[in-house]
């Protein structure tokens, strides 16, 4: 059986995390990057170790070009080329706004972390991916990505993750020849210690602001699909949209708030 490396982007805190942890039980040898957060990079790694697996940190700033492609250059230098990558960086704005309101900066941010660096990234992954004639290549999205459906007060984000979805399938088309796959995984509303968690329980607060009948979405509802696309097994599944929410409309609760 050969070795599976997977390269996740933002892997050392929230859903990344959940992410990265859910793939080295899943026998993955795993490098995942990170900004600020290197204390829970180091002991993610050590989890890694732990469990007998590969698992590399590295320090990068997914906003810009030059320190992505240096990160991935380390990447590959000490973990080798991965067979898939997983962009689960994706800026968000806390501040919710009319989209006249949005600043060049916030527009700027928003598209360069959701957009740009998945470029980056999947033109660095791509040529090794169809030499050896396998790939798995997911994005984390957004509910109604797929629908390029509008978001009240956050139009930047919601028209990058529309876009990214966009490109998602457009490489799912060119790729197929090669034995590569696209997909993205849409979450939903997860918050704080949610993020992270990898096993759901029912009882506690949704986060939408009603008790669950339900086990509670967490971060492992997430990472357990992304761990699904990623298999071998899984490469008639191509240009999926996948929404992993509970059933809870997003843009709608968050829309309904007030400013």
């Amino acid at each position: 059986m050969r070795e599976q490396r997977v390269l996740v982007t933002a892997g050392a805190r929230g859903i990344g995390r959940a992410i990265v942890r859910t793939l080295l039980d899943a026998g993955w040898s795993v490098a995942f990057t990170y900004r600020t957060s290197e204390q829970a990079a180091r002991a993610l790694e050590a989890e890694g170790r732990a469990l007998g697996r590969t698992c590399v940190g590295v320090e990068a700033n997914l906003q810009d070009a030059q320190s992505t492609r240096a990160a991935l250059g380390r990447v590959e230098a000490c973990f080798g080329m991965p067979q898939a990558v997983v962009h689960n960086y994706g800026p968000f704005s806390f501040v919710r706004r009319p989209f006249a309101e949005y600043s060049d900066g916030d527009w700027a941010r928003l598209w360069v972390g959701n957009v740009e660096a998945f470029r980056w990234l999947v033109q660095w992954a791509l040529p090794a991916m169809r030499t050896e004639g396998y790939g798995r290549i997911v994005a984390l999205g957004s509910d109604g990505a797929e629908q390029a459906a509008g978001w009240r007060y956050r139009a930047p984000y919601a028209a990058a993750k529309a876009a990214l979805a966009s490109l998602v399938r457009s490489i799912a088309a060119e790729e197929a020849p090669y034995g590569i796959t696209a997909n993205m995984v849409c979450p939903g509303d997860l918050r704080n210690t949610q993020k992270e968690r990898l096993t759901p329980q029912a009882g506690e607060d949704s986060g939408a602001g009603f008790p669950s009948l339900t086990p509670t979405l967490v971060g492992g509802d997430v990472a357990r699909v992304v761990a699904q696309l990623l298999q071998p097994n899984s490469g008639s599944v191509s240009g999926s949209i996948v929404s992993v929410t509970g059933g809870v409309p997003v843009r709608e609760l968050d829309a309904a708030r007030p400013l």
